[in-house]
């Protein structure tokens, strides 16, 4: 089977997904699993926020890079129209820092909708491999039955820094997904307030 065939969701493997992924929004900071069936060591997981939203037209960008092999295989699989990070819908960061943070679309009070949907790559969730470096946030806000904790290794302070940033306009802003190389899924929408535990 090739890669854009593993990488096409069936109906079922579709509808899956995308479960996992509205219930990961739907409930800041728990941990969700992308389905087995459609992991691959040739996909990063990240790229399944895309292979799972995206259909005909739907701007992606992958690290801002219109070359990214993994941008030609979601635009293969789905259909998408391959952009920058300035004008994504959906943005896909294998190698994200700050500044790309800063350049996507955050929507506006009127049209929040047009904030981008943002898929991370980090190590680890709690219990995270106590020898990396670790981020620990408290998170508050809709759908968080008084504030939720969440360890996530592999992940800067100052990436975290950029999405508080382009969130402080609520409604706009962007919505942001992390996956582990393993499969687990955890979201932080926009409305929720993160709080870096230990920073002064």
């Amino acid at each position: 089977m090739s890669l854009v065939a593993t990488a096409r969701l069936t109906a079922v493997r579709s509808q899956r997904t995308f479960d996992a992924l509205l219930r990961a929004l739907a409930e800041p900071g728990t941990i969700r699993h992308l389905p087995a069936d459609v992991l691959d060591p040739s996909i990063p997981t990240p790229c399944w926020l895309a292979l799972a939203l995206a259909d005909v037209g739907v701007a992606v960008s992958v690290d801002g890079r219109p070359e990214h092999p993994m941008a030609r295989l979601i635009a293969d699989a789905t259909g998408a129209t391959i952009t920058d990070l300035d004008h994504a819908w959906i943005a896909v960061l294998l190698d994200a820092r700050p500044v790309d943070i800063e350049r996507l679309p955050l929507g506006t009070a009127l049209a929040p909708e047009d904030g981008a949907r943002v898929a991370l790559g980090v190590t680890g969730f709690d219990p995270a491999d106590p020898t990396e470096p670790t981020v620990r946030l408290r998170l508050t806000g809709p759908g968080i039955d008084g504030e939720r904790h969440l360890a996530v290794a592999g992940l800067a302070p100052d990436l975290l820094d950029a999405v508080v940033a382009a969130n402080v306009a609520f409604p706009a802003g962007i919505d942001v997904w992390m996956f582990t190389p393993h499969g687990e899924v955890c979201a932080i929408p926009r409305s929720t307030r993160i709080t870096i535990e230990g920073k002064q």
